[in-house]
Formats: C-alpha cells, structure tokens, sequence
C-alpha cells in the first residue's frame, strides 16, 4: 500500500489500527544522505580516532540532523491463533515542503551519491516531493505555536515612514477610499490593487490596512499588493478608523485560530509517528541504527548527544527493539544463511527464499507468509524501496523466529550494530 498527502488522511485510521494491532512493526527509511564525511573527517581521513565508536556515533548523529527521510517503509507483523504470520506493507513518502500559509522554510539537503544511488533504483522523486506527506517535527510545531500565539498578544503599531513611504500611505488611503465608495455599484471590483514591488512599500501597505481598517485584508502578490473585504458583502459597511482593543483581538483571535488549525493539519505524518510511540511497539529494522537516528530527528527536531543518552530514548519509546542484521550474525544456528557471505539485506532475504525451497521441515510462519496477499507484490518491488526494504525485513525477521529459541532472541533485543560492532 503507498501512502502519500492525498490519502494521508483518509488512511491515518486505518494505520493507526495496524499499529495498535501488531505483535511487531518493521521500519526502513530511505534518506537524502547518509554517506557524506563531517567536518573533521574532511581534514583527516585516516585518523584512528575517527574510527572509534564514538566518533562515528557523532558522524551518523550529525548527518540525522543534516538530512532528511524521502520515504519509510513500514510492514505491520500480526500472527494468527494456529501461529501463522501475516505482514501489511506500507510505503509512505514524505515531502520537506510545508504550507506556504505558515510562513515557514525548512532547509533541505541532499546528497549526491545519495540521489544517484535512488536514481539508480528507479526513484521517484517527483512523487515525493509533488505528492508526498507532509510533516512538523514537535520542535518546528512548538516553535509555530509560540509564534502564532506571540503575534496574537502584540499589539500592532504603525512603522515609522519615511517621506516616499507618507506620500504612498497617503495615496493609498485615497484609493482605498475611491474603491469603496464604488463597491455598491454594479460591476464593481471587489479588490483593489496597489501597484509596488518594492519589500519595504509593501510592508508599510500591510501595515496600514492592519492597523487602521477592520474588515479588510492585505495579500502580497509579486509586483503589488491586493486588498480585499475579509468579511462577506452582506457584512455591514465598515469605516476606516483607528480599531478599539476589542475588534483588534478578535481579529487576531480569528486568525490565531485558524493558523492553528492550520498547525494541526501541518502536523502530518507526525500524527502516526506519536500514536506508535505511545503504544511502545516491538520494532524490527535491518542495520538500523541510521534508521532510528532519522526518525527521531525528523519528528522530535532533535537528537540526544551520546548513544547511552539515545538507547535511552529508545528504551522509553519502544518495548524493545531487534536489528535482524545483529540477530543474523549474532546466532550460529543461522550460520547456514550467513555461510560467510553478506549479511545485507537484499543478499540475506534471496538466500532465504533459496534455503526455503531445499529445507521440508518449515515451521507454518514461513510457508502461509509465501502464499500471503502481499509476497508476489513485494517480490516485484525494486530494492531500496522502504516499503519493500520493511516487507524483506519483516521476511527475516519471522525466519529468524523459525529456527531460533524464544531466548535466544530476548538476549539479542536492543543491540544495534555500527560498523562491525554491537552496540548493547
């Protein structure tokens, strides 16, 4: 299933019930960069020290915060009362754009080894960023909040002008005035454009329909500024005048009230993302630590400083969490699968579908997941598309389950790997 901003909203329930209803929920990102070198690193590429665990902890924390998640993959895990499995793919692509009515700007960088690599995989990335969810992290959210709210408590007060800017107040009032006085006529226009491209003549504009007409409103376009009745035509006739406290705080009330219902709309995949923290589900990724780094500084808007502080954050936020790469390398009764070769993903998902075929005696998990709705979907999906890339994570995940104890797989929840090391 492909979620993007059209459906977002109409499938947010349905998502949600799949969280709520998963034993397990295997995540995969993919992102706008991810290899790039840090700062230090371009002085000095063959320091041991930036070989340690620490500085590449640091390294990936900072491209987390640098870059961003094009898309995530999630396949929700559920099992049936005679043990069999069942996964639900997801693909949902996230766009960096936000409402231009929020007058926020994001920044947005990307990688170009990364966007080859994609581009290599048959992204899409005109889908992604025409098409796809929108977001606000909770730090972005409280900042808008703040902001919103802020705007709402001052009180507007005329700007000081210089003799240019009086003359074209002046002239503008005029006009306003010869427009109004016109508005009942048939035919009449029911806007009135001020011609200035100028920023600060436009500023002043805003400033001047602000503070001293009510019912009217002020839209910035390219070479001039629009003013239009913020009021129906059947409102009563408003009159130019300084406004009373009173009309004034309503009028930020109204807008303050609709920028937050804006805000909230704004929030976007964000939603999903609270809704499965607060029900601490047991997650699956496949050398995930990128993965999880991304998530939480995509949607919390930041990032703890040191890994002890983060495996914190994940001991909170999750029940428990399994890197089936650590899970694969880590148990010798999988050797037959790692057999000395790539423990990637994709390498580690064909040779299971090869032992699979030679092995008779699988346990039922495997072989009604072969037959399920979704595995002739998924096995036409490119490689290094998230939903894909979760749906092969969920596949190893349940065979790991298959030929492994129910110890041996509690002794291997929350270690992650980093470059040939376990992260415990």
């Amino acid at each position: 299933m492909e979620v993007n901003g059209d459906n977002f909203v109409t499938e947010l329930n349905i998502l949600q019930n799949e969280v709520e209803g998963a034993a397990y929920i295997a995540i995969d990102c993919e992102f706008s960069g991810l290899l790039g070198k840090t700062k230090d690193d371009q002085d000095s590429l063959m320091n041991e020290d930036h070989t340690s665990f620490i500085r590449q902890f640091e390294g990936l924390r900072e491209r987390a915060l640098k870059y961003a998640i094009l898309q995530i993959g999630l396949t929700f895990i559920s099992f049936a009362k005679d043990g069999s499995a069942s996964c639900t793919p997801y693909t949902i692509n996230l766009t960096p754009l936000t409402d231009t009515n929020l007058f926020f700007r994001r920044d947005y960088c990307m990688e170009t080894s990364s966007l080859a690599f994609l581009l290599r995989h048959g992204f899409d990335f005109q889908k992604q960023l025409d098409g796809g969810v929108r977001y606000l992290s909770k730090k972005e959210e409280s900042f808008l909040y703040r902001k919103f709210k802020n705007q709402m408590h001052t009180k507007s007060e005329f700007i000081s002008l210089d003799a240019t800017a009086e003359s074209l107040v002046r002239e503008t009032k005029a006009q306003i005035e010869e427009w109004r006085s016109n508005l009942d006529r048939d035919g009449a226009c029911d806007y009135l454009n001020v011609d200035t491209s100028n920023r600060y003549y436009q500023k002043v504009i805003h400033n001047l329909v602000e503070s001293q007409y009510v019912g009217l409103q002020s839209i910035s376009k390219n070479s001039f500024i629009q003013i239009r009745m913020s009021e129906s035509r059947n409102s009563p006739p408003f009159k130019r005048q300084i406004p009373d406290a009173d009309s004034v705080d309503q009028k930020k009330r109204t807008i303050y009230e609709k920028r937050i219902q804006l805000l909230d709309e704004a929030v976007g995949f964000r939603k999903l993302w609270d809704y499965l923290l607060s029900k601490r589900k047991r997650i699956i990724c496949h050398n995930g630590l990128a993965d999880l780094l991304f998530l939480f500084s995509i949607f919390e808007g930041d990032l703890p400083k040191t890994y002890n502080e983060f495996k914190n954050v994940l001991y909170t936020s999750f029940e428990s969490v399994y890197d089936t790469k650590v899970l694969y390398t880590k148990s010798p009764l999988l050797r037959h699968v790692i057999d000395n070769g790539s423990s990637n993903l994709q390498a580690l998902v064909e040779k299971i579908q090869i032992t699979s075929t030679k092995i008779s005696q699988l346990c039922s998990r495997v072989s009604l997941l072969d037959r399920g709705p979704y595995s002739i979907m998924m096995n036409r999906k490119n490689s290094h598309e998230a939903g894909k890339d979760a749906y092969d994570t969920a596949i190893a995940f349940l065979y790991y389950l298959n030929y492994t104890p129910h110890s041996d797989i509690e002794g291997c929840s929350n270690i992650l790997f980093l470059n040939g090391q376990y992260l415990v």
